[in-house]
């Protein structure tokens, strides 16, 4: 009976007082916080997702493990897919066509992560809209349609318009911009980014830049920039 009556005594003791084994704990989370308190320790700063360095090479991609996959034929869509998320960056020579770069920007899309083009020393950073997120984008259908300002660059010229119409230039049949002796008339652009932005509301800070996939990277990233005076944001269609 005594053996008895100590074992549940004890019980009701553990149940009674289930602090008392806490209490080594508690006290050592007390000194830990004094401690960081006394001597200003600070937690570590938080990890930030890596940079990852993607690079036309001719008809290639270099990924940021130093290998190379081939352009032709989506050759590089199941390496680029296996990166892990961070930071994109694509560096390309200003005169490597849009579609070296597409697949790179397509994978932003798909992640829904902004990217930075770089073109030789330059850059700036775009957000890539796969087809059906660029229609959606645009409201086709929505009351605000003649907001969503969207630049076309094509062989013959620049376009500028909207799903309501195009900007108006000196062919109404033809692009908004004919090109110069130079090139794409980006003076213009400028010129007529600025004659329309009184007409955006403040709430809407992008600018769609829809390039052809021949349209070389240097055309684009000027271009970009061109918007990015007028825009906030630069919403790039990839195929």
């Amino acid at each position: 009976m005594a053996q008895l009556w100590r074992r549940h005594t004890g019980e009701m003791e553990s149940v009674r007082n289930p602090g008392l084994r806490l209490l080594p704990t508690m006290l050592g989370g007390v000194v830990v916080v004094a401690a960081v308190g006394y001597f200003g320790l600070k937690p570590g700063p938080a990890r930030t997702a890596p940079d990852l360095d993607v690079r036309v090479e001719g008809q290639r991609l270099r990924l940021p493990d130093g290998t190379l996959c081939p352009l032709v034929h989506r050759g590089c869509d199941a390496a680029l897919s296996s990166l892990p998320v961070g930071r994109l960056r694509i560096t390309a020579p200003p005169t490597a066509v849009f579609a070296t770069v597409a697949p790179a920007l397509t994978l932003a899309a798909h992640r829904r992560a902004a990217a930075w083009l770089h073109v030789g020393a330059d850059r700036v950073e775009v957000e890539s809209y796969l087809p059906a997120a660029l229609e959606a984008w645009s409201d086709l259908h929505g009351r605000n349609t003649h907001l969503r300002l969207r630049v076309i660059l094509r062989a013959d010229g620049i376009w500028i318009g909207s799903a309501a119409g195009k900007v108006l230039g000196a062919d109404p049949r033809g692009p908004t911009l004919l090109p110069t002796p130079q090139g794409p008339d980006f003076a213009g652009l400028g010129r007529k980014l600025r004659g329309v932005e009184l007409a955006v509301s403040s709430d809407e800070e992008a600018c769609g830049l829809l390039p052809t996939l021949d349209t070389p990277t240097g055309d684009v990233l000027r271009a970009a920039k061109v918007i990015r005076r007028s825009f906030k944001h630069v919403v790039l269609a990839v195929p």
